[in-house]
């Protein structure tokens, strides 16, 4: 196959946990690989165009600037709204909100994913104005008549209460909800100013809620129709986008993959963390895409269940892509000659060079069969992304992006007609009909794969049969793991290309598609998000059983249990009705175990046990941070509050002090520390250059105007496709050239006797910033941090402990004797189970990357071990999922009658590895040490892989047309399972450098 020629661009993001945390991109295209072509011998470099060729790669395309223009202009949208004196007056006095609205709503995502936010944002301002508007109505009612002074004791005070709950709720909310962010800033923002302004003025004035909600409203009306009139977006696009390029990447790996397989020439491979990186790579941004589809309502071609359909097929090609690159790896591990200690570590066994000669005959009369098929799939795969494309709008080009608001202009349509020199056949076939051809060849030779064994492979496994007394198969099992991925993968494909056939057949027209999701989903959180919040309790020693309620860890709290699944055997006869319910319904969530209590069975008991977690409530990470951060807000707020202070309170706008302080509080120590420089860097950034475009302009809007968007422009850009650190600064430069510019410019309009000159109010600006962040530190040790690097080590045990549920869940499935069969609903929750522990390792590497930042106080923190760990759970996670999709192609007879050998020695294996572990959890979690003598998991495997191998012995017989795919996947199951085994050693003995060995000989010699 010939090398791919991709055409791709970013894509717009349709989801994330913050709209203002990740990098989005936008693809104004779907084409795909280009089809193969015979090489040809590029031409001379022109000496010329060189520094063309360079400029152009280092400018924006079309796409990457279409983006950042739609926002600069809402953006410069909002600064005109506050230069116009009209537009000023009928907003009011905060009209500044407006344009902190449109850069909050960030108005360059799809209509659906907009829409999503702005329902958010609202419902958090109004539920915020109610709560403020209760309390200024009852602070009113508290006040003295007679008292012309309207700052009182009395009404301060209701104030301050109002103020301290509205601020304790909004910043729990945010802990649990992270959806509803910016809801609950605007919360925030709305519950800060009008319960401090009004402490100052007299009687009840509800028209102080129109001064922040009337900007709130006009900004989201910018960045609503900014993301529907300027060049729109919709999902369904947004998903086909990143469905289009999600397919290329996995189609250009299983290129690059399969020729290097064939091949018997050196190769490079990756590792099994660069297989890990290049499967989810947009995996889970498609996950994502699908969920944002399930929220909307549509008009197009293609319902949620189409997407939902689509994406399933998708990540079910997953498993065997990975199995292709671990096969190539295995390859090369195995063609290599390596010594004797890392041939053992990878084998059990060291490879003989009769052995390798057998292996490339037998790969080389494959070799045609592999290439035809690679060959095809990868053809049939570039059609079926063309053949989705068509379901969504036409992709944008320069000339339609200028010519806009007209037709998009779509030159990707047109047929290139075949050439002169092809066939009759192929000049009057359909591209229908030879498609559904390719299906038909391609299903032909998936058939014809494994009807028997190839000379060559008899020859190989005779060459092993002759080597050693006890023959090892592990080359051949390499062979095997490539075929029956190979196999898999075109089956998948197929499947892909059906469904776009049906889609074809049955979505002509575009229709319109109400929600496929409920409310209670919809709300529902299901990601631990790295930002948002720590664990409450070290989660792996608790006695958790297989059953999870969230993926959260807060919820998997032993303390929110009221009963364990053994209660019945402590309840006497006359109660046990009234309690079958209740238990019922607490057993579906898995109560764990109390080793300190019975489960209460008196209502006095439960009257005590429900104080006792209202106690471990109040003392949780996430209650007491947000308890925390409405204690601080108050005591910002005293000025206020105080007739001595409230005039220059009100004069130096200090309620931005507070608001800083609650956008910024994070609980994780790194996170804080990271973002907190990185954003006075930008306070400091914005202020001078709005000084800068002060100057310049001498406060002419029009000149104002020109120069914030030229800003505008590279700050978005920067944003959108600089790298990570320049998200924040990007954001807060915006924002504080904004406040400067539209505060000097509406003191000089209103004519404000002795106003602050703009470097005073700019040094107000970052001086208000400093506040709040010295009081968001002083509170953030208070009592102690939550540290980063402490959370990533419980989080890295709780997901150790899920793995090992995983790997349980598979012996007791697949690897034991007269079991069931798992049902469709288990194999659906295994699903599902294994994406929430792929979506928790990539939190946990974000928590890495943020627990760099924390200060070393106590000491350096180990980066290099955690990344080592962190990496090894990882692929752990992976070849946990091989090993199933291997073990469930296994025939159930021909699995039966493997359980039954050596059933005593197969127990006494897999209880070694769950011990390992269960150990290696609980050790990292609890800081506890590693027992001094333990049966490692290398020496379990090493003796278990032995004996099968003397009861398992291969015959020709048994490489024929009825047993070959059963062994095949078996062998893939073993070769996925000695990589698990030395990824578990290499995970066992990094923790065991992090917290020691339980070594008798120290204590002897501190004894002597």
């Amino acid at each position: 196959m010939a090398s791919p020629t991709r055409t791709t661009t970013a894509t717009d993001e349709p989801t994330s946990r913050s709209p203002m945390v990740s990098r989005d991109s936008e693809s104004s295209s779907t084409t795909s690989p280009t089809t193969t072509k015979p090489a040809t011998t590029p031409p001379a470099e022109d000496p010329k165009g060189t520094w063309k060729t360079k400029l152009k790669a280092h400018l924006p395309t079309v796409a990457e600037m279409r983006k950042t223009v739609k926002l600069s202009i809402a953006l410069l949208i909002g600064i005109i709204v506050n230069m116009d004196n009209t537009a000023r007056q009928a907003i009011g006095t905060g009209s500044l909100f407006a344009f902190i609205t449109v850069v909050f709503y960030f108005p360059a995502r799809p209509f659906g994913v907009e829409l999503e936010a702005i329902v958010y944002g609202t419902t958090g301002a109004l539920l915020g104005a109610a709560w403020s508007t209760l309390g200024m109505f009852l602070a009113n009612l508290a006040r003295d008549p007679t008292d012309k002074i309207p700052i009182q004791t009395t009404s301060s005070t209701v104030l301050a209460v109002f103020l301290f709950v509205g601020t304790f709720v909004v910043n729990y909310i945010r802990m649990y909800f992270p959806k509803a962010n910016f809801g609950c800033v605007f919360a925030c923002i709305i519950l800060t100013i009008t319960l401090t302004n009004a402490s100052a003025i007299g009687g009840f004035q509800p028209t102080i809620m129109y001064m922040i909600l009337i900007p709130i409203a006009v900004g989201t009306a910018i960045a609503l129709a900014v993301t529907i009139i300027l060049w729109p977006e919709d999902t369904i696009t947004t998903f086909l986008n990143v469905l289009s390029l999600t397919l290329n990447d996995y189609n250009t790996f299983f290129k690059s993959q399969s020729e290097s397989f064939t091949s018997l020439l050196e190769t490079t491979s990756s590792t099994l963390p660069e297989l890990h990186s290049s499967m989810l790579r947009n995996v889970l941004l498609l996950i994502d895409c699908k969920r944002t589809v399930q929220r909307e309502i549509l008009y197009t071609h293609l319902s949620a269940k189409d997407c939902s359909n689509i994406t399933r097929l998708v990540k079910e090609m997953r498993n065997p892509l990975h199995g292709i690159g671990f096969s190539l790896l295995k390859k090369n591990q195995g063609l290599t000659v390596l010594d004797e200690e890392q041939e053992k570590e990878a084998f059990t066994y060291v490879v003989t060079d009769q052995e390798r000669q057998a292996f490339k005959g037998a790969l080389t009369e494959l070799t045609p069969l592999y290439t035809e098929m690679a060959d095809l799939c990868y053809d049939l795969l570039d059609k079926t992304i063309k053949r989705f494309a068509q379901f969504g709008n036409s992709p944008r080009s320069l000339t339609s992006t200028i010519f806009w608001p007209f037709v998009r202009i779509n030159l990707f349509k047109k047929r290139q007609k075949p050439t002169r020199g092809d066939s009759d056949l192929e000049n009057n076939q359909d591209p229908e009909e030879e498609f559904k051809y390719t299906m038909d060849r391609l299903q032909a030779l998936i058939s014809s794969i494994e009807t028997s064994s190839t000379p060559g492979m008899v020859a190989f496994l005779e060459t092993i049969h002759s080597q050693e007394k006890d023959p090892r198969y592990d080359l051949l099992y390499i062979l095997f793991c490539y075929q029956m991925n190979l196999k898999t993968h075109c089956t998948k494909v197929i499947a892909l290309a059906e469904e776009s056939i049906r889609l074809a057949h049955d979505r002509h027209t575009r229709r319109l598609w109400l929600p496929s999701i409920t409310l209670k989903k919809w709300f529902r959180t299901c990601e631990v998000d790295p930002q948002v919040g720590g664990d409450d309790i070290n989660a792996t020693t608790t006695g958790e059983g297989l059953i999870r309620t969230s993926t959260r860890p807060d919820a998997l709290d032993p303390d929110n249990m009221a009963a364990s699944n053994d209660a019945d055997h402590y309840l006497n006869t006359s109660k046990k009705k009234r309690y079958s319910k209740l238990l019922h319904k607490q057993r579906k969530r898995f109560l764990p175990r109390d080793p300190d209590v019975y489960p209460p069975a008196t209502r006095s008991q439960h009257f005590f046990f429900a104080l006792y977690r209202f106690k471990n409530w109040c003392v949780s990470i996430n209650t007491f941070f947000a308890f925390k951060t409405a204690v601080a807000v108050v005591i910002l707020s005293i000025p206020a509050f105080r007739i001595e202070d409230a005039a220059w309170f009100a004069e130096w706008r200090g309620q931005w002090a507070q608001i800083s302080l609650v956008l910024w509080l994070f609980p994780m120590a790194g996170l804080f520390y990271s973002s907190m420089l990185l954003r006075l860097i930008g306070t400091i950034i914005g202020g001078v250059l709005g000084i800068v475009i002060w100057e310049i302009s001498r406060g002419n809007p029009y000149g104002i105007s020109v120069l914030c968007f030229v800003c505008f422009l590279f700050l978005q850009y920067s944003f959108f496709y600089g790298p990570m650190y320049a998200k924040p600064i990007s954001i807060l430069v915006t924002v504080t050239l904004a406040l400067v510019i539209v505060y000097e410019y509406q003191y000089v309009q209103d004519g404000v006797p002795n106003h602050d000159e703009v470097y005073l109010v700019a040094g107000k600006r970052v001086l208000l910033v400093i506040i709040g962040l010295l009081a968001a530190s002083i509170l953030n040790m208070i009592p102690s941090q939550v540290t980063g690097r402490v959370e990533l080590r419980r989080r890295l045990a709780n997901t150790i402990t899920q793995i090992g549920r995983l790997y349980s869940l598979l012996a007791s499935s697949y690897m034991v004797s007269k079991d069931e069969s798992p049902t469709d609903n288990q194999r659906k929750q295994f699903r599902k189970l294994t994406l929430e522990v792929q979506r928790q390792l990539a939190d946990e590497r974000t928590l890495l990357m943020n627990a760099r930042f924390e200060p070393p106080l106590r000491g350096t923190f180990p980066s290099n071990e955690y990344t080592t760990l962190l990496q090894s759970v990882e692929n752990m996670a992976d070849l946990v999922e091989s090993m199933v999709y291997a073990a469930k192609s296994i025939d159930p007879e021909w699995r039966t009658h493997i359980s039954t050998i050596l059933m005593s020695e197969r127990k006494d294996y897999l209880s070694s590895i769950m011990v390992a572990l269960k150990l290696t959890a609980g050790s990292l979690s609890s800081k506890m040490t590693y027992p001094p003598f333990l049966i490692t998991p290398a020496d379990a495997r090493h003796r278990f892989s032995h004996l099968v191998e003397k009861k398992l012995r291969i015959q020709r017989r048994d490489l024929n047309v009825e047993t070959l795919p059963s062994f095949a996947a078996y062998g893939v199951y073993l070769l996925a399972s000695v990589s698990f085994v030395t990824e578990l050693e290499v995970a066992l003995k990094t923790v065991t450098e992090m917290v020691g060995v339980d070594d008798p000989l120290e204590w002897k010699e501190l004894n002597r």
